[in-house]
Parts: C-alpha cells; structure tokens; sequence
C-alpha cells in the first residue's frame, strides 16, 4: 500500500544507522523489505523484539509530525516490546462490527489498560455496504460493534470505514484515496477519524502528567 520511492540504505555517514525508505514523502520502515519477495516471514519472539528495537533506535527518523506503528493483531509479545521500547502517546483500536472481532478487541483494549497505554478511539472498519441502487446502508457484517465497545469502555469513537471498491483499489495499487477519489465515502470517515484522533493525541499531551483515576479517561 506504500511503493517505496527509495528503499531502505544504511546511513554512509553513520555506520549501523538505517536511513527509512520513502513513500509519498513519508519515512517508513519494514520487515518486507528484508525479506525475499513471497517467503513468509515467521520468526521467534526475541529475534522479532531484536527487529523491532532497531526499527524505533537504529533508524534515522529525523523531524517527524507523526510516528505510525502499525500493530499486528492480538496482544503478544511485540505488542509488549513496542509498548516498553517506546513512548507511545495513544493507541487507536480497529475493530470490524461482528461480536467474533470484539472479543479479541476487548482483549486488547485489557492490555492496554494493564500496561497503562491511554486509547485514542475505536475505529470500526467494514462497518457497512451502501446499495448502490437505494442508496441504503447494508450491515454485512453486523451493526454497532464498535459502538457497544465504547459504550462498555467509555471510550471515545472515531467513526465507521465503509466498504468501498474505491478503498481496496487504491490501497492495492498504491494510491492515495484522497487524490484519486476524493469525494466517497470512505476518503470522508478516514480524514474525520484521523481529526479526532489528532484532537484527541493532543488532548492527552496537555494531560500528561496528571494522575487520572484508574487510567480511565472522560472526554467533553
């Protein structure tokens, strides 16, 4: 989803420094791109914590607005390794609408709160289908998942992703959606869900430093 416009290099002037591969403008790194193409990508715990130390330390990130860690599912161990190895200032939980998804998602939302990470928002992604013809909202996959997690939790949500033939065919040519289909649906719930979480990211950073009573945040 992100075509490297220049690959990942060691730093000439900094031996054992990686210089992030470009996208777009944007600084990214990845395990793909130390992997043979098509080769699954299964390692053990410590090398997998290994990489993942070097990725936040040994990369020439320089000025940034923003560091994105795009987490794999679940709450094991590289979840725990981010979480220790880095500041994070907030997580932001995607769930899909079915109560099969919330489960694992409750999951998570409990790691975070043990490991005292504060959460931005619940995303709910695959929310719904609109007909093309009635222009009704048809729910696949269930409705209100993300929803009744806030309700349960308190915390706040971000929005509903709808399905959109637009979103899967940018994303797997590399395209930005907001460029090539400004105007759907999806581009629109993706830049409200990002304002919220920035609104919400910095709300935190006027917090920080104040206890706040189990962890538990309320939001105006």
């Amino acid at each position: 989803m992100l075509p490297e416009e220049t690959p990942p290099a060691e730093n000439p002037l900094s031996p054992g420094r990686i210089l992030p591969a470009l996208a777009s403008g944007i600084k990214m790194i990845s395990m793909a791109f130390f992997c043979e193409s098509h080769t699954a990508t299964a390692v053990r715990a410590p090398f997998a914590n290994g990489v993942i130390a070097q990725f936040l330390q040994k990369v020439e990130w320089g000025e940034l607005d923003l560091l994105v860690i795009d987490f794999p599912p679940g709450t094991g161990d590289i979840h725990l390794t981010i979480a220790q190895e880095s500041r994070v200032s907030g997580m932001v939980v995607v769930t899909t609408p079915q109560e099969i998804a919330l489960l694992d998602v409750r999951k998570a939302v409990h790691m975070c709160h043990q490991m005292r990470l504060p959460i931005l928002g619940v995303l709910e992604n695959m929310s719904y289908w609109r007909d093309p013809t009635t222009g009704q909202k048809v729910h696949l996959l269930g409705q209100g998942g993300g929803q009744k997690l806030c309700a349960e939790t308190g915390i706040p949500f971000l929005g509903e992703i709808p399905m959109e033939a637009s979103l899967s065919q940018t994303a797997d040519r590399g395209e930005d959606i907001f460029t090539v289909f400004p105007a759907c649906s999806a581009a629109d719930a993706l830049l409200q869900a990002c304002q919220k979480i920035l609104e919400h990211a910095t709300w935190l950073e006027q917090m920080e430093g104040r206890y706040l009573k189990n962890f538990e945040l309320v939001w105006q």
